[in-house]
């Protein structure tokens, strides 16, 4: 075994000794509706609600990570080109095209998931972040990230 790959695997195996945390973040949903269309000027545009939901763990998490959720950005992509549609630019809560949260609420501690079968003790709350959209009709679509 030569130095080069004997360094690698030290550094490998290294890594496994080191203990990793999420800090407040558990999960999340992204969900879109279509509102259907609307004209301007002949040009159709194609509306949606977009909904984006974090869960945070409030029992663990640190209170600083948690106030850094607020606001979310999202940005809205060209999906055949990759070209910027919209983009979330501001940093700070209330400013305009800010995207905070609409909804904060407390996900019940006997909460039943498909997913989990052994419930945790935790505190989960559940931030909601909504936008709407109107796009130009396209064939090759959006994509919101």
């Amino acid at each position: 075994m030569n130095l080069r790959a004997a360094a690698i695997l030290f550094f490998i195996f290294s890594l496994t000794f080191f203990k990793a945390e999420a800090s407040h973040i558990v999960g999340g949903e992204f969900t879109y509706i279509y509102m259907g269309d609307s004209a301007s000027g002949g040009i159709v545009y194609c509306k949606y609600k977009v909904s984006l939901s974090i869960y945070e763990d409030c029992l663990n998490g640190q209170p600083e990570a948690i106030a850094q959720d607020n606001p979310a950005f999202l940005g809205a992509f060209d999906a055949g080109t990759g070209a910027t549609v919209v983009l979330d630019t501001v940093s700070f809560v209330g400013a305009p095209g800010a995207l905070d949260f609409v909804s904060a609420v407390t996900v019940p501690v006997n909460f039943s998931n498909s997913c989990v079968s052994n419930i945790p003790a935790t505190c989960l709350i559940k931030k909601t972040f909504v936008r709407n959209y109107a796009f130009r009709a396209s064939t090759h679509g959006y994509v919101i990230a």
